[in-house]
């Protein structure tokens, strides 16, 4: 152990257990625990991770990073145990009169997590916040990751980190697994925001973010607006329908109903807008479809709720440059020639079901182009 951690003096780095009390440290460590964000009682919000390095050990939870920050984005999504962090000018402070903490110091701070599995750096959506790692930098990551796999035992085919060209600056390095981009949580913790491919066999609320592909209003149910939404990530349970070069496969394609003030709150849309859907739940039709549908919350006493889906203008965020990335292979795989364009997906061009009997939630095509 003491090899290791002279090693690690040797690069600079101050071990964890010589931090003291009111200075201002650049940290390296490995994460033992990270909890999903949540929105704190001020105007930020909060994300904390517990870490420690070979100079504390493995067995007890150790130093605690509380990452105030007023933008979520700017946390590193999906940190997990075994994940190699770096901050920079953390603050360090005590809690319940003797326990160490690092407060990041939001004007300055600047902080990089990597993957302990494949060495990239877990992108976020905030690139002021991003460590830009040094060839020095990549071998502490390497010494701190072996430690971690001789010390707990990880059996993970971990491969050592090349030079900082290797690092994930953005989401479209193809370095990063886009079809399966880390799971983010919506404020407070609990709800995760789920492509669609995620979905199935999640019980709980969700949140989506996804591309408009049709949006239609229906005259004859009240309160009811239907789209359909692609992320393009595979929907398990797809609707039917038929291929073709002019329009997006129906397999990408997720049906989402909104009901009372979900439908008569929804923006006007158009083929391409990303929009953001909160408090989600999934089903699957009598067709064996799998959708999702956003229900209204009345209450006697106060009324219906606040309608829950927006258009989501942050073209940085994880998500949507994941979702983009996805779209910009997809086109390339699937038009015949580069004059042709992806067209708007009317509901005239998919099925996914004949009728449903109450409440009507699907969308049917015929050669009339019948709407229940």
């Amino acid at each position: 152990m003491t090899d290791i951690i002279e090693q690690l003096k040797n690069l600079g780095v101050k071990p964890l257990n010589e931090f003291q009390h009111g200075t201002k440290e650049k940290l390296y460590g490995v994460i033992q625990l990270a909890k999903p964000h949540y929105k704190s009682r001020g105007p930020d919000y909060i994300k904390v991770m517990n870490i420690t390095d070979p100079s504390l050990g493995w067995e007890n939870p150790r130093f605690s990073i509380n990452m105030f920050y007023p933008e979520p984005e700017a946390f590193p999504f999906s940190a997990a145990e075994g994940d190699i962090v770096i901050f920079t000018d953390m603050r360090v402070t005590l809690y319940q009169g003797t326990k160490k903490q690092m407060l990041l110091d939001k004007s300055v701070s600047r902080w990089a997590i990597m993957d302990r599995v494949t060495s990239n750096i877990r992108p976020t959506g905030h690139k002021q916040t991003q460590y830009t790692l040094t060839d020095n930098d990549v071998e502490i990551v390497n010494l701190l990751k072996n430690w971690y796999r001789e010390t707990t035992g990880s059996a993970d085919d971990q491969m050592d980190v090349d030079l900082p060209g290797n690092q994930v600056r953005a989401v479209e390095d193809n370095s990063v697994d886009i079809m399966n981009h880390p799971t983010m949580y919506a404020t407070g913790g609990n709800r995760p925001i789920l492509p669609t491919n995620k979905i199935l066999g999640h019980s709980r609320f969700l949140d989506y973010i996804g591309m408009v592909v049709a949006s239609h209003k229906y005259e004859r149910v009240n309160d009811c607006h239907v789209l359909l939404l692609t992320d393009y990530t595979e929907n398990p349970k797809p609707m039917s329908g038929y291929e073709a070069s002019e329009t997006i496969d129906p397999k990408y394609l997720i049906q989402g109903t909104l009901w009372d003030e979900h439908a008569r709150g929804c923006p006007e849309l158009k083929f391409g807008d990303i929009v953001y859907l909160k408090n989600l739940q999934s089903k699957i039709s009598q067709f064996g479809v799998m959708e999702v549908v956003l229900r209204g919350e009345k209450n006697p006493q106060t009324g219906y709720g606040k309608c829950k889906i927006q258009k989501f203008d942050h073209p940085d965020h994880i998500y949507v440059q994941a979702l983009k990335l996805r779209q910009e292979r997809y086109e390339k795989k699937f038009k015949r020639s580069t004059s042709e364009k992806i067209q708007e997906v009317t509901p005239a061009k998919v099925i996914t079901g004949l009728f449903h009997d109450s409440p009507f939630t699907t969308i049917y095509k015929n050669e009339n182009v019948i709407y229940n």
